[in-house]
């Protein structure tokens, strides 16, 4: 059978896609394109109302081609019996649990039993999210993740090694530590763990590149800054998602314990002077008031974040931030975040300003002829910024280019020799 996967959602949902189609495969069925497909497999995602409005979207899609549809993951998990009313379309849902399920209905035509091993990637063959836990114990007032994963569940680090050994083998250069909360990692083992144990043994490996995403601010211990700082290979990248900068919004947030972001990103660089620091925020939240707002603009004016994206709040029926008073009108919400981003733009340019002239080590991912694009240290793929590199070089090597050009989030460059797989201390100098 021809099946054609659509992947929505962050990180996380791509890689339980990776291991779907793994176990497809072993059991005979080839992938296709969506038009010559048997089957349509959907792997959705409803973390807020616009991930949520894709989703549907993308099902209304593959059901209008008359094609076998199946749909899994968050989406189908949070609102089964809602969807089998309104879209009846679709063949089958599938919760997240339930890929046995899923093969079951496919038909199983090869060896019958999930397969063993390294998972398709789904992305460039060079870089690979690992995926370190799954569901999430904090309970944000504004987020259903928990409701929907389940508790945090870490997986043991024997066999993350093993995933990232046979990642490595396979030619990956970049291992993308992901979860829910990274920083959480080893608390529900027997006996505990700790992130910082983790990463220690993954930078034994012979990968050039280890980049850390979802971090939560108070568990930055200050021994995992100095494995991160002295590591050949851990790069000076660290994704925190801090949501807001004041104390008043925090607490509304659920998340009271939280460290002042302004003393955390002080420690955090002078720590770790190269540092290069992303965080998400959230504009609008219920009850934020405009002195609220205001406080957080001059925040990101001051911090500088070198990569920064902003939301604005999406109210999600069932959790405490929806039965909230004092929400902020969706317009508002909007105009907030827009100028957020506006703000944030020129920062960027000011500091890609500041590269023109220097020489910056890139991880290149695709090329056509005549230009190539890679990033940095300090990107990661799909949600920061890029070096677009006037050659063509072939992606996946790494090289070193002269910065020519700044635009807001992308700098433009000419390369000037390969460069080592392994710049020092994971950064790009």
């Amino acid at each position: 059978m021809k099946y054609a996967l659509i992947t929505l959602g962050c990180p996380k949902n791509q890689v339980d896609s990776e291991n779907l189609v793994r176990d497809i495969r072993a059991c005979g069925h080839q992938p296709a394109d969506p038009k010559d497909a048997d089957v349509i497999l959907l792997n959705t995602c409803s973390f807020i109302e616009e991930a949520k409005k894709e989703s549907i979207d993308a099902i209304l899609r593959a059901v209008s081609s008359g094609k076998r549809v199946l749909v899994t993951g968050c989406l189908a998990e949070r609102y089964r019996a809602e969807l089998r009313n309104e879209i009846p379309e679709v063949e089958a849902y599938f919760g997240l649990n339930e890929t046995d399920r899923l093969l079951e209905r496919l038909g199983r035509e090869g060896s019958g039993t999930p397969a063993a091993g390294p998972r398709p990637l789904l992305n460039a063959p060079h870089y690979a999210y690992l995926k370190i836990a799954e569901g999430c114990d904090n309970r944000c007032t504004y987020c259903v993740i928990p409701d929907i994963r389940g508790p945090y569940r870490s997986v043991p680090a024997a066999m993350i090694l093993e995933e990232a050994r046979h990642l490595v083998e396979q030619g990956v250069k970049e291992l993308i530590v992901v979860a829910q909360d990274t920083t959480a990692y080893g608390k529900d083992l027997p006996p505990p763990a700790s992130l910082e144990s983790l990463l220690r043994q993954l930078s034994e490996l012979d990968v050039p590149w280890i980049r850390l995403m979802y971090t939560y601010p108070n568990a930055l211990t200050d021994g995992m800054l100095d494995l991160i700082r002295g590591s050949g290979n851990i790069c000076h990248y660290l994704d925190i998602p801090f949501q807001h900068s004041e104390a008043s919004v925090l607490r509304r947030m659920g998340r009271p314990d939280q460290e002042d972001p302004r003393r955390v990103v002080e420690r955090l660089r002078k720590r770790i002077p190269d540092l290069a620091l992303r965080t998400s925020l959230i504009v609008g939240f219920p009850g934020e008031t405009q002195a609220e707002y205001l406080a957080l603009l001059r925040f990101v004016e001051e911090t500088a974040f070198e990569r920064l994206g902003a939301f604005e709040y999406s109210r999600e029926e069932d959790t405490p931030a929806a039965r909230m008073k004092r929400q902020v009108p969706r317009a508002e919400r909007r105009r907030r975040r827009d100028e957020l981003m506006g703000l944030q733009a020129r920062v960027s340019h000011r500091r890609n300003l500041a590269l023109i002239g220097s020489r910056v080590h890139v991880l290149v991912d695709e090329t056509e002829t005549g230009v190539s694009v890679g990033r940095t240290y300090a990107d990661a793929p799909e949600i920061d910024g890029n070096v677009i590199i006037k050659a063509t070089v072939r992606p996946g090597t790494f090289v070193r280019v002269r910065v020519t050009e700044a635009q807001d989030y992308d700098v433009a460059g000419v390369p000037e020799g390969e460069a080592k797989e392994n710049p020092e201390r994971g950064r790009n100098r």
